[in-house]
């Protein structure tokens, strides 16, 4: 199993909401995706904080390159780009 966790700051806060919306839509459209969490922060203005995380289990290697090239994934990346500050990526085993 591997955990993909991705942390953002958003240009704008009010996006925190659609953004978590939209990433807990992809639970389901890819194979081997065992699982999808999303927060939103709760101490928004923490000086080195993120705004939205998003905490997703994998059944293995494949399966987290699968999602990554998925449309469904491409799509919300998409309309996360613009909206996004920061972005902090960590791939590991739990």
């Amino acid at each position: 199993m591997l955990l993909h966790v991705v942390m953002w700051r958003l240009v704008d806060r009010n996006d925190a909401g659609p953004l978590r919306e939209r990433l807990l839509g992809l639970a389901g459209c890819v194979p081997g995706l065992l699982s999808i969490e999303v927060g939103v922060s709760l101490e928004p203005d923490v000086a080195d904080g993120a705004d939205v995380v998003l905490v997703s289990r994998f059944q293995d290697a494949k399966a987290l390159a699968a999602y990554i090239e998925h449309p469904a994934h491409r799509a919300v990346g998409d309309w996360l780009r613009p909206r996004r500050s920061e972005r902090r990526v960590v791939d590991c085993r739990p």
